[in-house]
Order: structure tokens, then C-alpha cells, then sequence
């Protein structure tokens, strides 16, 4: 799997209803407006995050194969916090195609876990691409083209 790295800039305690409103998103999803998104569990100072896509030449990437990259590259799953100031701060990355955060579950419905994700869609025909704020499921199988959020862990978090 392909990692690349980012620092988020965590200044200041904001709620998750002002970290919405920060990320300028074209749309924000029903469930997403719905949800409690709980953003207490604030990192203090700026960290590093990193995003993992698959490989050139695969065509889908389960959600295991992401964990398990990641915890081989020792890193921790996201929260919704994480995901909000990514999408705030690194708004042309988020452009580029769909980020997952396979942090606890949003919702599980019917035995399928919902996730936040910045999603997009639009770019062609000349149509400019829409950075959306959404929830998404998959039931574990994700098209090659999204990547995933995890947190680089800390050193005194190990």
C-alpha cells in the first residue's frame, strides 16, 4: 500500500459543528448533520497523519488490508476530529479522489458499519469536483481509488 504523510495543525478547541463549517464542503451528508460527532478527544499540538491508497494495478482494497497495513506501519485508527481538520486544512487533497476513516463505527445498520468519509464527485465533462462530507458503508470493499486516514501514533502513546 502506498503511504503519504501530512501535518495537521491543531490550534485551538472548536465543536465538531464549527469544524464542519471550517471545511467549506460543498455538501455535508444528512447523516453526517445528524450525527454526534464527538470531538472531545483533542490531540494537543500538531501531529502527523497518514493517508494509505492501494497500489497501481489493484482494483479493490478491503478494509482489513488497510488495518493491517497500518498497524504494520504502526499507526492508529482516526477519529472524527482527524478527519474534520484534514478536510479543513488539505481541502485540494481531499479533492482528489475519496478518504475513509475506519475509526468506531458512525452507525451499524443491519450488521453494516457506516464511516465518515470526504468523498467527491463531479470533475467531468467539465463539471468542477465537489468536496462532500459524508457517511459511507461498504461492507468492507472499497474501490481502488479511495484512500485511508489513520494517525501517525505518537511516541508517548506507544
Amino acid at each position: 500500500m502506498i503511504e503519504t504523510r501530512f501535518t495537521l495543525k491543531n490550534p485551538r478547541r472548536r465543536s465538531a459543528k464549527a469544524l464542519v463549517e471550517a471545511g467549506h464542503y460543498d455538501h455535508v451528508n444528512h447523516l453526517v448533520r445528524q450525527a454526534k460527532l464527538a470531538v472531545d478527544q483533542q490531540r494537543v499540538g500538531d501531529y502527523e497523519v497518514v493517508l494509505i491508497g492501494a497500489e497501481p494495478g489493484v482494483h479493490c482494497v478491503t478494509s482489513n488490508d488497510a488495518l493491517a497495513a497500518a498497524s504494520r506501519a504502526r499507526l492508529d485508527r482516526p477519529t472524527y476530529l482527524d478527519g474534520l481538520l484534514f478536510g479543513e486544512q488539505f481541502p485540494e487533497e481531499h479533492a482528489r479522489g475519496p478518504i475513509v476513516l475506519l475509526h468506531n463505527p458512525m452507525y451499524i445498520w443491519s450488521g453494516i458499519s457506516f464511516y465518515l468519509a470526504l468523498t467527491v464527485e463531479g470533475g467531468t465533462r467539465g463539471k468542477p469536483r465537489r468536496r462532500i462530507l459524508s457517511s459511507v458503508s461498504s461492507g468492507g470493499l472499497w474501490q481502488s481509488n479511495y484512500r485511508f486516514l489513520f494517525v501517525h501514533r505518537l511516541k508517548n502513546e506507544s
